[in-house]
């Protein structure tokens, strides 16, 4: 039998969200949103307990939640997999407003597509020991630097470069080690297919339940988003936006499918 629930990896690892901002912050309001939530075709819950699988524990409409304590269920992607999911509440005392967090733990997701370690790149070494002879040795390892970074240099010779700007100083040739990001070409696919499921879930609930504004992202930034769309939308972003326009939602997807941080 699977283990959606009981299995605690599936917990971990942070989550890939779905951010909806109520037009107003009444618990009817928030009841009536995760009721449309729920009522997705590709959602089952809710569930009270995210430790005990689902065919042990009743379910609870979203009418009789507990808004503060969340609720946890099944997602079915479109290749038919399923996987944990969940939704908090959340309330903030400024003008942060209130707002529907749904989600879909890393650890999960993993189950689903190939995520890797995402959101960390891995960096892709290459070492030499013996470099061939190549011209302008005489150039600053910072100035190879910034070839390479400006793409006038292409990787290999870089490393030839900075062991002959090396060895001109230290002596013989030594191995050198030098990284560039490694992305998996799957990465963009995954990435795509799953900020497309969300935002179909999104839709859902809009049409029966209005919101001010829904971001989607892994940990998403919904406050700063939420702030930078009303100076315009940013023109890089790893999150999704949809905002509400002539009765519709326009979406904005993600600018780049880059892991958001590098590890070696």
């Amino acid at each position: 039998m699977d283990q959606l629930f009981s299995n605690k990896d599936i917990w971990s690892g942070g989550s890939f969200q779905l951010f909806m901002k109520l037009t107003d912050a009444s618990d009817a309001s928030a009841r009536a949103l995760l009721t449309a939530l729920w009522s997705a075709p590709c959602l089952e819950g809710c569930y009270l307990w995210g430790r005990i699988e689902p065919d042990a524990q009743p379910r609870v409409p979203p009418s009789e939640l507990i808004l503060e304590d969340g609720a946890v269920g099944i997602a079915t992607f479109p290749n038919g997999l399923r996987c944990a999911c969940g939704n908090y509440d959340i309330r903030f005392e400024d003008d942060g407003g209130r707002w529907i967090e749904f989600y879909v733990p890393h650890g999960a997701l993993g189950t689903i597509y190939p995520v890797g370690g995402y959101p960390f790149a891995r960096l892709k070494f290459f070492a030499r020991r013996k470099p061939a002879p190549v011209p302008d040795v005489d150039r600053s390892w910072l100035e190879i630097i910034k070839r390479w970074w400006r793409g006038d240099m292409d990787a290999e010779r870089a490393y030839y470069m900075r062991d002959h700007v090396f060895s001109a100083h230290s002596g013989p040739p030594r191995r050198i080690l030098m990284g560039v990001v490694d992305e998996p070409p799957e990465q963009k696919v995954w990435l795509s297919a799953t900020h497309e499921w969300f935002r179909a879930i999104a839709e859902h609930v809009y049409a029966t339940v209005p919101f001010a504004i829904a971001v989607i992202g892994f940990e998403a930034l919904f406050l700063e988003m939420a702030e930078e769309v009303q100076r315009g939308i940013p023109e890089e972003r790893w999150d999704g936006v949809l905002l509400p326009v002539d009765g519709g939602l326009a979406w904005y997807p993600p600018t780049t499918s880059a892991a958001q941080y590098t590890a070696g």
